[in-house]
């Protein structure tokens, strides 16, 4: 007996076959010819390449006739890249998403309701909240959430205790909280309350009007409102915080920073922030601190609700596996199997998106999950969403009509309230904008 692999039509078969005259038996010969070549897909995504691996790997392995090649020739800047791609007639069969609306417009993604109609397994209402409405546009499904991150403030425990401060529970309120940071300012030896709280002026407007403002930056589910008066008292916070108070880090340049902890050093990592405004993504890297730490939702003024961060994939428009490329999304974003999967290996930094029990209860567990995330559950489901990569004209809003404000609100050059009719109007605008740009797109592609 010998042992040969033999190739036929692009497929590799491994058999043991008596050699008759150099040639393996027919049995063999059968075998290949019957077996189907593997569907190859493109797959283009950004982080970490030991996680974007470990899910290829996985997937392939419980989908054994199909084979993801990830596409490293789209990287930043993302969508000038998936631009090139589309022009070159090479686009990704399956990619994530950083601008939804635009890649509408440019016709990119597949309407994915045909498949999601087709699916058995597919219910909306597994998602938390209404993130998967989010990737829906005029009745259209181009793109599903396939990550989950709360944003909140993360706390060293020891310095509390060292400093005789009780520690604060999830339901604390904003006075509460500033309070805290002054105690816990220490500017002798380069110890301070807060850093990272300049991202207070999207997500404390919610927290002013709880009832009339439903997202970042003002929006409220059908427009903005930065005439609301919870814009300008957010922006006037974290002047507060930073400027008058001296409680945050940020009062500081990077000069200064570098000489008190060193190139590139974390305060808060390294033990010389009591609370730093941070994100869920953050948690495996928390692995090794040199204190106990917890993560605490945003305070509360009239309400409390949790900023939330979603990231999205689509499929291709132009693909020509279409079947496979779908079942590998839908494994990455709604699949029960693939949830379990990647939390239970740690392969992936994002909370579960469906709202299975076990699957969240496999979560909790993981090592780099701080405690205080039990108490952030209940609160998911009415959180409010960053519009970053889904809201039509979000980007816009963000970089262009409100951020280069920022600097003179807080040199007092401008003041916010002053500005809120002209950034009401321009938003209102840049939203009506894109979403034209949108209808123009499904009329003309789908």
């Amino acid at each position: 007996m010998i042992r040969k692999r033999l190739t036929y039509a692009g497929t590799v078969v491994a058999t043991s076959a008596l050699l008759v005259a150099g040639v393996a038996s027919p049995v063999a010969f059968a075998a290949a010819k019957r077996a189907p070549a593997p569907v190859v897909i493109t797959y283009a995504a950004w982080g970490a390449p030991d996680v974007i691996n470990a899910q290829i790997k996985q997937f392939e392995a419980t989908h054994p006739g199909i084979i993801v090649k990830w596409d490293q020739q789209v990287t930043w800047p993302w969508d000038a890249h998936l631009a090139a791609a589309a022009a070159a007639g090479k686009m990704p069969d399956v990619f994530w998403v950083f601008d939804g609306p635009d890649d509408v417009a440019n016709g990119w993604m597949a309407n994915l309701n045909p498949y999601l109609k087709a699916d058995k397994t597919w219910n909306p209402n597994n998602i938390f909240g209404n993130l998967a409405a989010t990737g829906n546009y005029f009745g259209n499904q181009f793109m599903l959430p396939m990550h989950l991150y709360a944003e909140g403030i993360e706390i060293n425990e020891n310095l509390f205790k060292q400093d005789n401060v009780p520690l604060p529970k999830a339901n604390w309120t904003l006075k509460q909280f500033e309070q805290d940071a002054i105690k816990l300012t220490k500017p002798s030896i380069h110890q301070f309350g807060l850093s990272g709280i300049r991202n207070f002026r999207e997500k404390m407007p919610v927290m002013y009007a709880p009832k009339q403002i439903n997202g970042f930056l003002t929006w409220t589910g059908h427009g903005y409102d930065f005439t609301n008066p919870a814009w300008s008292k957010s922006v006037d916070l974290v002047n507060k915080l930073i400027f008058q108070l001296k409680v945050d880090l940020g009062l500081y340049n990077s000069a200064f920073q570098t000489k008190w902890y060193g190139k590139n050093a974390n305060a808060f990592m390294i033990g010389k922030v009591a609370m730093n405004y941070g994100f869920s993504w953050d948690f495996p890297g928390y692995t090794k601190l040199p204190f106990k730490y917890n993560f605490l939702p945003l305070p509360r003024v009239v309400g409390q609700r949790i900023p939330l961060v979603t990231d999205y994939m689509a499929m291709s428009r132009t693909t020509k596996h279409p079947k496979a490329a779908f079942e590998f999304l839908r494994w990455m974003t709604y699949s029960k199997s693939g949830w379990t999967w990647r939390v239970t290996h740690e392969a992936a930094p994002s909370m579960p998106l469906i709202k299975d029990p076990t699957v969240w209860q496999d979560y909790l567990k993981l090592k780099f999950v701080p405690s205080g995330m039990k108490q952030l559950l209940p609160m998911i489901p009415n959180g409010f969403l960053d519009g970053y990569k889904w809201l039509p004209g979000y980007p816009t809003v963000l970089n262009t009509i409100v951020g280069p404000n920022y600097p003179k609100f807080e040199s007092g050059t401008e003041k916010p309230q002053d500005l809120a009719q002209n950034f009401q109007q321009r938003a209102t605008q840049a939203y009506v904008q894109a979403e034209a740009s949108i209808k123009a797109a499904i009329k003309r592609f789908y």
